[in-house]
């Protein structure tokens, strides 16, 4: 059986080969009684056992990874680890997939991929919904939080300002880091932002003050 999969793998890459130009990520849940260690509390199923499956597919929906979690698991966290399941089994993935670079997170770039998602909308009768996922480094201090947030990505201390600037990320004081998403919902049009698990106690501040907003 093995090695047949291996001959159909073969022959659809050289036939058709994988469309790696686009890739989509999303997760959904499924029942799991007898999940064991993999299952956890299923937020659409009153709390029963379930697994949350992040899936990776390519432009044509050619599953590409596949990565258990619990049902409770927020889907932000399991994005790397999917990839890098894809990238080991395919190797590595297309320049951009994924970036540590500090220009890709700049106002300019997310104003340009911004843009690119509205020119492929087109014209709609509804309107896109554009979501982010937002990395938190709350503290009175911004610039103290900026400069580790900067150390921690490997950007080094002067980076800081840079990470200040960044659409993605939510730096500094609570009332200020509010401040700067209305500003930021304005300008880029993200109205729907993602918080890691381990985020959330911590943004919950930010969450009161953008309440009613």
């Amino acid at each position: 059986m093995d090695a047949l999969e291996g001959i159909a793998l073969a022959a659809y890459d050289r036939i058709i080969g994988l469309d790696l130009a686009d890739a989509c990520v999303d997760g959904c849940i499924t029942k799991a009684p007898c999940g064991a260690q993999k299952a956890g509390k299923s937020p659409v199923d009153r709390g029963k056992r379930g697994i949350k499956r992040s899936t990776m597919v390519d432009a044509n929906g050619i599953p590409l990874a596949v990565l258990s979690a619990p049902a409770n698991r927020h889907d932000s966290p399991l994005l790397v680890p999917t990839l890098k399941v894809a990238s080991e089994a395919l190797g590595a993935l297309p320049e951009g997939t994924i970036s540590g670079e500090l220009s890709e997170r700049s106002p300019a770039t997310v104003a340009r991929k911004v843009d690119w998602v509205l020119e492929a909308a087109g014209d709609r009768s509804r309107p896109v919904e554009l979501s982010m996922v937002l990395a938190v480094a709350l503290d009175r201090d911004g610039r103290q939080a900026a400069e580790r947030f900067a150390v921690e990505h490997g950007w080094g201390v002067a980076a800081a300002e840079l990470v200040l600037e960044m659409p993605s990320v939510a730096a500094g004081p609570a009332g200020r880091v509010a401040e700067e998403l209305q500003a930021r919902r304005e300008r880029y049009g993200f109205s729907y932002l993602v918080v890691a698990d381990g985020d959330m106690e911590a943004f919950a501040p930010v969450v009161e003050r953008l309440a009613g907003s």
